[in-house]
């Protein structure tokens, strides 16, 4: 009887040790916080999930590709200056949350820094700037003969979409993001440039990880 009481005192001794060496791993691993600095360019990758170096590669890519195309010679050939350009809609065809608008806006930086288009406004910025001419031409005092401009229009709309599409078997996960692109006249709709990018990923975690 001493026997036994003697070994479930052990037992329960070691369940508590054990129990606090868990809990204590916990805390400590809770109560230290690491940071470390990157550079932008640097590649990050943590969760394989879509992220601003994906982002950004594919836009200097895809749009690399859009002003070494044909259409972009012959443009300039028939009008004697450079193309202007609006951003359409950039549509997340994914499973998974993809900030669409910073890859708009890497789309814009890239086409802004090239010097070889014009970029204007699009949707609701369009919309912000015309009721700032608005309340400007009612409101502000300037001199006689100040006028407001009118808008740039157009000559092309660029649009796309970002698809994925993910196999699995056991721990190991691949996804693949197929983004789209197109360039269409607002004349009359007809799309003189379409390109495709496809990034794929390979992720590998342990199967309680999924």
């Amino acid at each position: 009887m001493t026997i036994t009481i003697r070994q479930n005192l052990n037992k329960n001794g070691l369940v508590h040790i054990f129990c606090f060496l868990i809990l204590f791993s916990l805390l400590s691993g809770c109560s230290s916080v690491k940071v470390s600095r990157a550079t932008e360019d640097e590649p990050t990758d943590l969760s394989g999930a879509w992220n601003d170096t994906d982002s950004r590669l594919v836009s200097e890519h895809m749009i690399n590709d859009l002003l070494h195309h044909g259409w972009m010679n012959e443009f300039r050939f028939k009008h004697d200056r450079n193309p202007v350009i609006t951003i359409g809609k950039i549509l997340n065809k994914t499973t998974e949350h993809i900030a669409t608008q910073t890859f708009t806006n890497d789309i814009e930086l890239a086409l802004i820094r090239s010097n070889r288009v014009d970029l204007t406004a699009s949707g609701k910025a369009r919309t912000e700037v015309r009721k700032e001419k608005e309340d400007y031409q009612t409101h502000s005092q300037h001199p006689a003969g100040t006028r407001i401009t009118v808008e740039t229009q157009a000559d092309f709309i660029l649009r796309g979409e970002i698809h994925s599409v993910e196999d699995q078997l056991k721990d190991t996960k691949v996804v693949t993001y197929q983004i789209d692109l197109e360039l269409l006249t607002l004349e009359n709709n007809e799309k003189i440039w379409i390109s495709q990018k496809k990034i794929k990923k390979i992720i590998e975690k342990p199967t309680l990880g999924w």
